[in-house]
C-alpha cells in the first residue's frame, strides 16, 4: 500500500478516509452512514474509492459482520493522523471564521410564528452579517439532504448521528376564550364535564388520555362541528369562541398571559405529547455560526418550554 499523508490527500480522498474510519470503528457499514448523515450506498462507494486507489481489500464482508484486513487495520492506524490533522486544520479555520453567511433553519408553521421566526431576528441584530432561510413545514426532512443546519421538531430523536437537545416537554393545554365561556356556563372539573362542548383539537391528539379521568380526547368529540389540520388556524377559532381549545402550551402561552384565552381542567390536566428537540448534524454545529445560534434558540427557550 503506497504512503498517504495529510500533504498529498485530496479533499475527496479526506471524504474517504473519514468514512472508512466510521466503518472500522463501528463494524457496520450501516451505523457508519448514521454517523454520517449519508447513506450506506455513499459509505460503500467512497470505501470502494479507497480499495481501488490502493489496490487493496480493507474489510472481510459476511451478511453478518464486517471485519477489517491486515491492510485495514495498517490504514486505520495512519488514517487517525491524518484525519486529527485535518481537525485541527479545520479548528483553527473556524476560530477565525466570520459570524457571516446563511443558516437554514426548519420548524412547523405555528413555531414559526410564535416564538422561532422572531428569535430568527433577535439574533440578526447582534449578527447583522448572518443570512436565515427559515422553512416552514410540517414533513420531517433529512437535514442532509434538504441542506437544513437546525430543525426544531415535536417528537422522539429521529436519528442517532444527529446532534439533540431537549428543549422541553410538549404539554398540552385545556382552554377557552372568556367569550365561550360566558356564553356555555356550566360546571368543568373534570374531561367528562366537556361532553356537550365543541372541541377543537388536531387529529394527532385525539388518542391523548386525561390523567385523572383516563378519558382520551376522541371519547368527548361528541360535538366536534370542526376538524382542521392547520394548528394555527385551530388556536384562531378559539380565541374567536367557538369551541374549548386543546392546544400546545408554547401556541396558547401569551394568550393565557394575556387573558384571552383561560386555562380549564388543571387538576384533569392531558398526558404528556413528546418533547420538543433542537436538532442539528454534528458537522453543521462546527460553524462557529451555526452552534453560535444554535445555542441561542437553547437560551432564549427555557422560559417558553416546562423542563424536559
Amino acid at each position: 500500500m503506497e504512503t498517504i499523508s495529510a500533504n498529498t490527500m485530496k479533499l475527496r480522498d479526506i471524504q474517504d478516509l473519514r468514512a472508512f474510519s466510521f466503518v472500522y470503528q463501528e463494524r457496520s457499514f450501516t451505523k457508519a452512514a448514521k454517523r454520517l448523515g449519508i447513506s450506506k450506498a455513499s459509505v460503500a462507494k467512497r470505501v470502494a474509492q479507497l480499495e481501488q486507489e490502493f489496490q487493496v481489500s480493507l474489510f472481510r464482508r459476511t451478511t453478518r459482520n464486517v471485519s477489517a484486513t491486515p491492510e485495514g487495520d495498517a490504514l486505520f492506524l495512519k488514517a487517525q493522523n491524518i484525519l486529527e490533522s485535518v481537525r485541527e486544520l479545520e479548528s483553527s479555520f473556524l476560530e477565525n471564521e466570520e459570524m457571516e453567511g446563511t443558516i437554514r433553519v426548519t420548524c412547523v408553521a405555528a413555531m414559526s410564528v410564535r416564538f422561532l421566526s422572531d428569535l430568527m431576528m433577535q439574533f440578526q441584530k447582534d449578527y447583522p452579517r448572518v443570512k436565515i432561510e427559515m422553512v416552514v413545514t410540517d414533513s420531517f426532512l433529512d437535514l442532509v439532504e434538504a441542506n437544513i443546519d437546525i430543525s426544531v421538531r415535536i417528537g422522539n430523536l429521529p436519528n442517532s448521528s444527529l446532534v439533540g437537545r431537549k428543549l422541553g416537554f410538549n404539554d398540552l393545554v385545556v382552554c377557552a376564550s372568556p367569550a365561550y365561556l360566558k356564553t356555555n356556563k356550566r360546571t368543568r372539573k373534570t374531561a367528562s364535564d366537556l361532553k356537550n362542548d365543541t372541541l377543537l383539537f388536531l387529529d394527532m391528539h385525539q388518542d391523548r388520555k386525561f390523567a385523572k379521568s383516563q378519558m382520551l380526547v376522541k371519547e368527548l368529540a361528541t360535538l366536534r362541528k370542526f376538524t382542521c389540520n392547520d394548528a394555527l388556524s385551530l388556536t384562531a377559532a378559539g380565541l374567536e369562541g367557538h369551541g374549548i381549545l386543546i392546544r400546545s402550551r408554547w401556541d396558547v402561552q401569551k394568550f393565557l398571559e394575556a387573558g384571552e384565552l383561560i386555562e380549564i381542567l388543571k387538576d384533569d390536566y392531558l398526558d404528556g405529547n413528546g418533547h420538543v428537540w433542537l436538532l442539528a448534524s454534528a458537522g453543521r454545529l462546527q460553524s462557529k455560526r451555526v452552534r453560535a445560534l444554535y445555542e441561542y434558540i437553547l437560551e432564549k427557550t427555557k422560559a417558553l418550554f416546562p423542563a424536559p
